[in-house]
């Protein structure tokens, strides 16, 4: 087909569907049409003729999920700046990870209206030193600036995988890296939940650590704030020690770890005592996941809920 027809077919909104494609380098049809659609049967239609075009095309692997090709990278590039040795099979995402992948892209389509922005992998890795071989998904980056990097697990994660998560976190804690406030793991499966909990390492951190039930992520984590935003709902007073940033009763509170489920924040590990802080609804997900009852019951309101 004569390129001059292809240019002519485009509109603005074609030209960000493709730049947002390459920029994030796996969406499914649902992703498109959630970010640029009203109705996913005219977000299937233009992908077709996308397709139709050769301008985008399915993961052989993932056939729910697509890609941009070399040729779509031409057209774009009429547009944008694209590296002129781009190609279009070093932006897809591996076999061995595109269902993790995935579930990071559902977290940048639903942070995206909230003014929300990403870092795709491989440019998050080498921004936070990581290697290649890292379990970073990528960064999301809240409006003020601030990037919380994401690790996704799933139900069938391995212990050797939930090592490999905790040993990039500490990583990037230790880097302290000034616009990180925190990071952002998303958890299937209740078991995988007690394998992380039963990790004693997981309460050495000295930044949130935000475990997210998969199912509910795309809707809390708009509501992730940096700590002190949330210290004065807590009740908790400024202490300005080291190692004790705040306390509470007269004990010193540090938030180490934090659960989100829908918009509210559910589970708090703060006490050198391990205490439970957790929404009184959510009483019977706390003792399934943590094997205990909460020490005290607390409902915060997302800041920042839809």
């Amino acid at each position: 087909m004569p390129r001059s027809s292809v240019v002519e077919r485009l509109h603005p909104r074609d030209i960000e569907i493709l730049h947002t494609l390459y920029r994030v380098r796996a969406m499914s049809a649902k992703h498109i049409a959630d970010l640029f659609y009203s109705h996913i049967v005219n977000a299937r239609r233009r992908i077709r003729q996308y397709r139709e075009m050769g301008w985008i095309d399915k993961y052989p692997y993932r056939r729910l999920m697509y890609h941009i090709t070399d040729r779509g990278l031409g057209v774009l590039g009429d547009h944008v700046f694209i590296p002129f040795n781009e190609k279009a099979h070093n932006l897809m995402i591996g076999r061995a990870r595109i269902r993790a992948y995935e579930h990071f892209v559902d977290l940048i389509v639903a942070t995206r209206r909230h003014g929300w922005d990403f870092v795709e992998s491989r440019a998050a890795k080498a921004e936070l030193s990581l290697p290649d071989a890292s379990y970073l998904q990528g960064m999301l980056i809240a409006p003020g600036g601030e990037k919380y990097p994401v690790f996704v697990l799933s139900a069938r994660s391995t212990r050797r995988t939930l090592f490999g998560v905790l040993r990039d976190t500490r990583a990037i804690i230790a880097a302290e890296h000034p616009r990180i406030p925190g990071i952002i793991v998303t958890v299937a499966g209740e078991e995988t939940y007690r394998e992380l909990f039963s990790i004693p390492a997981l309460g050495d951190f000295f930044l949130p650590v935000h475990l997210l039930p998969s199912a509910y992520a795309r809707r809390a984590v708009p509501c992730l704030l940096p700590f002190s935003e949330h210290s004065h709902k807590y009740g908790l007073v400024p202490a300005g020690e080291e190692g004790c940033p705040y306390r509470a009763g007269g004990r010193c509170v540090t938030e180490l770890l934090t659960l989100t489920h829908t918009n509210l924040i559910r589970l708090r590990y703060g006490t050198p005592a391990g205490e439970v802080w957790a929404a009184e609804e959510t009483a019977p997900l706390i003792r399934a996941v943590t094997g205990k009852s909460p020490d005290r019951v607390v409902k915060i309101p997302c800041a920042s809920s839809p």
